[in-house]
């Protein structure tokens, strides 16, 4: 019995230091070893080179609240949201659930893409934020050379649906996906393009069945407080 608990003493601690080698090497890891479902393996790196020293925030702050806060301000007549807040465990959450249907089918993600949006007249659950800004973040794929927003959760192993195609669905054109996609839309940017375009989205967002998406979104804004 005593050379039992010793040998299971023994076992834990190799798989304690397995596994703390595992999380300071992942590349090496899923070579040697499967994580369970469910979990990822991310490596340390140390400081990414995208973090920001406090000069430069300043200075973006700034030119922010010269070049739009007013203007903003201004045209809605309230100043809109500067902040959106996400838990930590939100965001863990919806990176590992695209990365398990990026997995399973076999679409590689290169990013995530946070795209401007606003919450819309007597939103609900909470009408406070109505007309304030926000912010959609969804997954993207290299498609053809370039970063492209996709839908992993409409997508099959062997077809991508992008953000785009979901959204023609629902009479929405989604110029963002390239700069000749950008510059060819410029031309319907009249006001009554925009008047006869939100009329034909009404209608389709009345006719058309809701289905789930790869977005999402639910943060905190502030404002409003």
């Amino acid at each position: 019995m005593k050379k039992t608990n010793q040998l299971v003493v023994m076992l834990s601690i190799v798989m304690i230091g397995f596994l703390s080698s595992c999380k300071q090497d992942c590349e090496k890891c899923p070579k040697v070893f499967t994580p369970p479902e469910g979990t990822y393996c991310y490596e340390y790196v140390g400081r990414p080179p995208t973090t920001l020293k406090y000069k430069k925030i300043v200075k973006m702050l700034r030119q922010y609240d010269k070049t739009r806060k007013r203007i903003l301000k201004r045209g809605l007549g309230f100043e809109d949201t500067r902040v959106n807040f996400y838990t930590f465990q939100e965001l863990k959450d919806y990176f590992a659930y695209i990365e398990k249907l990026s997995i399973e089918k076999e679409i590689p993600i290169t990013g995530v893409s946070f795209i401007s949006a606003a919450y819309p007249k007597n939103y609900k659950p909470d009408t406070i934020q109505s007309n304030y800004q926000t912010l959609i973040y969804i997954p993207t794929t290299d498609i053809d050379g370039k970063n492209v927003a996709i839908d992993l959760v409409q997508s099959k192993k062997d077809s991508i649906v992008t953000f785009k195609e979901m959204l023609v669905k629902y009479g929405y054109n989604w110029r963002y996906n390239s700069k000749e996609d950008y510059e060819s839309s410029l031309k319907y940017d009249s006001e009554e393009d925009k008047e006869e375009e939100n009329k034909l989205i009404m209608k389709i967002l009345e006719i058309n069945a809701d289905v789930d998406s790869g977005a999402g979104n639910k943060g905190l804004p502030q404002p409003p407080f």
